[in-house]
């Protein structure tokens, strides 16, 4: 008993609506890194300017 393999299907998107949410989750990564960026930034500039202006 030899046993075949079912050809394997190839997957594809071509819907706009699914091409739309594929772009809108690429581009969601890069502004939550810029957010995020700015937060650290933010918080680096707050903590560095309270430790240049405390008193010795």
């Amino acid at each position: 008993m030899s046993t075949t393999v079912p050809p394997v299907l190839p997957i594809s998107t071509t819907s706009v609506a699914a091409a739309g949410s594929i772009e809108s989750q690429a581009s969601q990564p890069r502004i939550a890194t810029l957010a995020f960026r700015a937060f650290i930034n933010h918080i680096t500039d707050t903590v560095g300017n309270c430790l240049s202006q405390r008193r010795p």
